[in-house]
């Protein structure tokens, strides 16, 4: 009987691989071995390997969408801001492959990859909405928040925190230096 190929098991199958090989490193016929498959059967279901992270990243940006909505349900303000963030870093460590196609951002030829992300930082404004920030604060928190969070995630994951101070520690400190930045510089306002 031959074997049924659907998107969801190529996308298991790919996140498997790439938990052991890392998700550049992956081939498209490291997924048709793992599949038993010809890799030329693998073009019925993907255009090429900038495919696959297209889909990837549209599964990873869907789970983390649902996490950090999750993550945010009954919170407010600062406690939202900081559950959504563990949240965060929570996801780029359960799902390494997942983060990681969410970050290829120059593969990215699916219009929905935009919808999602847009979905995600639509997220984040609101939960930072209970402050009255203007537009462009909104951004210059967001942009800052992003880009913490997307930093310490990428030094975790490369190994590059070499001292020895708690990891978990230096990320809830960070966090607690953001969140109570945020707060202290626009509560007057």
């Amino acid at each position: 009987m031959k074997k049924r190929i659907t998107r969801d098991i190529i996308i298991q199958t790919t996140i498997s691989i790439a938990n052991e090989k890392g998700l550049k490193n992956i081939t498209l016929k490291d997924i048709a071995d793992a599949l038993e498959i010809k890799t030329p059967s693998l073009y019925n279901h993907l255009k090429g390997i900038d495919d696959l992270y297209n889909i990837l990243a549209n599964y990873g940006l869907n789970k983390l969408k649902e996490c950090l909505m999750e993550a945010t349900i009954g919170l407010s303000g600062k406690d939202a801001l900081i559950s959504m963030s563990n949240e965060y870093r929570k996801f780029s460590r359960d799902y390494p492959p997942l983060y990681e196609s969410t970050q290829l951002v120059s593969t990215f030829t699916d219009v929905n990859i935009e919808k999602l992300s847009t979905d995600i930082i639509n997220i984040i404004s609101k939960v930072i909405s209970i402050y009255n920030y203007s537009q462009e604060e909104n951004i210059h928190i967001i942009r800052t928040l992003r880009s913490y969070l997307h930093g310490f995630i990428n030094f975790e994951q490369n190994k590059l925190f070499e001292m020895s101070t708690s990891i978990d520690k230096s990320f809830t400190a960070g966090l607690e230096l953001i969140t109570n930045g945020i707060e202290d510089k626009y509560k007057n306002i």
